[in-house]
């Protein structure tokens, strides 16, 4: 069997099955958002989400625009639980051949999406890479009588 023959539905419900969690996880694998135990009446919710170069966008995108969705994919993940997004970090992986205008222009779209969202932008990793790799985690709260 191969991945191809699963999906990527199949690969998440296969991974699932596999892993154990504790009392801390109100919501995990498979939905949009983890849920977490975080204070009295808030949980929580942590997302990741992963662009990669000619799979979610063309080198020939603006990228100002590259960087703007992959802030976004996340933010909606965690309005998607009903929470509110405070916090992320962006890994990148990047060609070394890359212009550095390049890069400064989708960090621009990430800063104009997490003014707008009222996200900050607390950390993250680079890499080298042979194409663009964007990985971005997202965490937010929701009240608890507000998770969906």
């Amino acid at each position: 069997m191969r991945l191809k023959d699963i999906s990527e539905f199949g690969l998440i419900e296969r991974i699932a099955r596999g892993v154990k969690t504790d009392a801390s996880v109100i919501k995990g694998i498979g939905d949009d958002a983890a849920a977490l135990s975080w204070t009295r009446d808030k949980y929580l919710l942590v997302t990741a989400d992963m662009l990669i170069e000619d799979r979610h966008f063309r080198r020939g995108a603006p990228a100002q625009k590259v960087g703007w969705k992959a802030l976004c994919c996340g933010i909606s993940d965690i309005a998607a639980m009903g929470g509110e997004p405070k916090w992320a970090l962006v890994s990148c992986g990047l060609p070394k051949e890359l212009p550095v205008k390049y890069t400064d222009g989708i960090y621009a779209g990430i800063e104009k999406a997490a003014k707008k969202f009222g996200v900050n932008i607390v950390g993250g990793d680079t890499n080298a890479s042979d194409k663009i790799i964007l990985d971005v985690m997202v965490l937010g709260e929701v009240k608890k009588k507000n998770l969906v």
